[in-house]
Parts: C-alpha cells; sequence; structure tokens
C-alpha cells in the first residue's frame, strides 16, 4: 500500500459497461467520444439488498483512470492473473499476481471515493466479493443474539 499520487493517465468519472454474446467491454462515457477501456469474459452475481460476486478475466486495452464512488461495504478481492493499482479515498492498494495468486480484504466504514489504474495489456483474472456493511451488521446480530439464546437455554 502506498499514498496516492497525481497520475498522468486521462481520468474520467463516467463509464459503462457493454456486452455482447462473447465478451463484456467497459467503456468511457463523453458527450463527444466513448473509448473501451477492457474488454474480457466477466460475470456478476447480485443478491438483491445483499452481497454481490465479480469475476472474470479481462486484458486492459489502454491508460486510464477510472474514478467512482464506493458504499459503505467489506470487500475481498482475489488476484489469480495481472496487477491491479486501485485506492479508496487516501488508501491505495499495487497488489501483483504475476507470481502467484493474492487477496486483499478492504473495510469501508464509510462511502468513499474509489480510483482504479487501468494499464494498456494487463491481463487481469480475479474475484471479488462486496458485502454491504449494514447487511454484515444484521447477520453478525442475528449470529450474536442466537449464541446468547443457546447459551442461556
Amino acid at each position: 500500500m502506498k499514498n496516492r499520487h497525481a497520475s498522468s493517465f486521462k481520468t474520467s468519472t463516467r463509464v459503462r459497461w457493454v456486452e455482447d454474446e462473447k465478451q463484456q467491454k467497459m467503456v468511457t462515457e463523453s458527450a463527444t467520444t466513448s473509448e473501451t477501456l477492457l474488454e474480457g469474459e466477466l460475470a456478476h452475481y447480485r443478491v438483491k439488498d445483499s452481497y454481490s460476486l465479480h469475476w472474470g478475466t479481462s486484458t486492459e486495452l489502454m491508460d486510464f483512470q477510472v474514478i467512482s464512488a464506493a458504499k459503505k461495504a467489506m470487500i475481498f478481492i482475489v488476484l489469480l492473473e495481472g496487477k491491479l493499482d486501485f485506492s479508496y479515498d487516501d488508501l491505495r492498494f499495487e497488489i501483483n499476481a504475476c507470481d502467484e495468486p493474492v487477496g486483499v480484504a478492504v473495510n469501508l466504514t464509510k462511502p468513499a471515493t474509489f480510483r482504479r489504474v487501468v494499464k494498456k495489456d494487463n491481463r487481469v483474472t480475479k474475484l471479488k466479493i462486496v458485502l454491504p456493511i449494514d447487511w454484515v451488521t444484521e447477520r453478525m446480530g442475528r449470529n450474536v443474539m442466537s449464541k446468547r439464546l443457546s447459551a442461556s437455554i
């Protein structure tokens, strides 16, 4: 982890996902142009008002810095291939799975600005699990209550 520093990469606060039969693409969105940032075989699964899973393999097509908002959540990332450079506010992560898989866990106790650096020719295979803080707290509370009830019987 390192402190955030200024990037010379192009930056976009608006991106969208485009799907075709074989792959998904992350595309920048502006009033005049549209550029593909990455493409690959990606999937996601979201349980309503609950956790979400994101996984797959993508190839980054240009140097770019994506900026978006992140909600309060516990986030687990398992990187199987490639490199990731991202941050939440001033907490920066640079992880590298070129030699072996690596993982990271992030606990966002408040909403944060998310930044991800996309680097040309970087091939990434990863799994990301996002657990909303409220969802985790609710389940921990139930578990604690269940243990108290069973201990008192």
